[in-house]
């Protein structure tokens, strides 16, 4: 395992600029648009490492009777690397919103995105005492949130620029927005975040 783990990107930003750029080639020198690239590439991410995970649930099933864990491991890494691909789908959304406001919405998600991880460590570790200490339970619960995420994002990404906070964009925000990133109409005429110039 150290070989092939050894043969991996040392750092992981170069995995995600090339995975960027194929994302914008994708959007910008074929007929393909923004949103399909982007589909594109969040289905290949996550839906390649749910089905990843299904495979690493049955070689864990064979690993509890004796096999080689090696095979299991190996799997695994393809699933976390596969996942890699969806963030040239998903991650430009923020801008999408607001390019404005993308780092303080890009924070926040990620935020919230870590909560599960705090309580995963628990909820994997009861998943295993109640069926016996089956690793296979657990990677089948990884590839169905995986299939999930992608399959929500199939449906309902878009590419359209929102420009939420944006100058001018008090009238396309409206009284829906009621976040703290919401804008109000300033004495010029113009959006001002709630939140400030910054």
């Amino acid at each position: 395992i150290r070989e092939v783990t050894s043969a991996a990107p040392d750092d992981p930003d170069k995995v995600l600029q090339i995975l960027d750029a194929t994302r914008y080639q994708l959007a910008h020198e074929t007929t393909a648009s923004a949103q399909h690239a982007r589909k594109l590439m969040n289905t290949l991410g996550m839906g390649g490492s749910a089905a990843f995970y299904v495979a690493t649930a049955l070689v864990a099933r064979d690993a509890r009777h004796g096999a080689s864990p090696v095979p299991a491991a190996l799997l695994m890494m393809a699933a976390t690397g596969c996942a890699s691909l969806a963030g040239a789908g998903y991650a430009v959304n923020f801008i999408d919103l607001s390019a404005r406001w993308s780092p303080v919405l890009m924070a926040a998600s990620n935020s919230l995105a870590s909560l599960p991880g705090v309580a995963g460590a628990d909820l994997t570790g009861a998943l295993l005492r109640a069926t016996g200490n089956d690793w296979c339970a657990v990677f089948l619960v990884a590839a169905g949130m995986h299939a999930f995420g992608a399959l929500v994002f199939l449906c309902f990404g878009r590419a359209t620029d929102q420009r939420y906070g944006e100058r001018g964009a008090a009238a396309a925000v409206g009284a829906a927005t009621s976040s703290a990133l919401a804008v109000a109409p300033a004495d010029e005429g113009r959006a001002k975040p709630l939140l400030g110039e910054g």
